[in-house]
């Protein structure tokens, strides 16, 4: 019976190919696991199509019992996907975005054991930057437990280049993580940096500059 639906799906797929450069399909292949490596189940992945302006909806499924989901599309022409993990009672909501075609191995988009976090897990760290000097703060970021909300297949080579600054921070209970600044100070840049212990509850912390 799988493998009949299956049949049907790429039958049906493959006739919505307006906007497609060929007949052919891309696969999402993924086995999504929890921080302790056990199987993610019951998570509703989508995956969507961006042209840099708008987002369409392409296709959505559900992990089974061993964390396994895989979904099947058109390949589009000058589209970048997005693979989405809708938030849920139990699990942070989380996206892999900027995927290309060469992404798609043999067409099927497959990375191992792909983690997804748990609320319980989690706590928020607030910074609130605190001037005690002269000095002006350029840039805030944070490196080391960190549960990102997204990742970014093609990322931007360095993080400080634009002198990033965000202050809200979802990591992992009982952590340790390290927050850069960078100051300026009668015209002189300089990187700082402070280990912050994590707590098992949200955590704001006061960064004197």
């Amino acid at each position: 019976m799988k493998h009949i639906l299956f049949i049907l799906t790429v039958l049906f797929l493959s006739s919505c190919t307006s906007d497609s450069v060929s007949a052919e399909l891309l696969i999402v292949q993924l086995h999504l696991v929890n921080s302790d490596a056990s199987a993610a189940s019951g998570i509703n992945v989508s995956v969507s199509s961006s042209d840099g302006s708008y987002e369409d909806a392409l296709v959505h499924g559900i992990t089974d019992e061993n964390g396994n989901v895989q979904l099947v599309f058109p390949e589009l022409e000058d589209k970048e996907y997005a693979v989405s993990f809708l938030e849920n009672e139990v699990y942070l909501e989380h996206q892999i975005t900027g995927l290309q075609h060469g992404d798609f191995s043999n067409y099927t988009f497959s990375p191992e054991n792909y983690v997804l976090y748990k609320k319980a897990e989690s706590v928020t760290l607030q910074i609130i930057p605190h001037s005690i000097s002269e000095a002006s703060i350029l840039s805030v970021w944070v490196i080391g437990d960190v549960i990102p909300e997204s990742v970014d297949w093609h990322p931007e080579p360095s993080i400080t280049d634009d002198y990033y600054f965000r202050t809200r921070y979802t990591v992992l209970k009982n952590s340790n993580v390290t927050v850069h600044y960078l100051i300026q100070n009668l015209g002189t840049i300089q990187e700082l940096t402070v280990n912050v212990s994590i707590p098992d509850s949200d955590i704001t912390y006061n960064l004197d500059y």
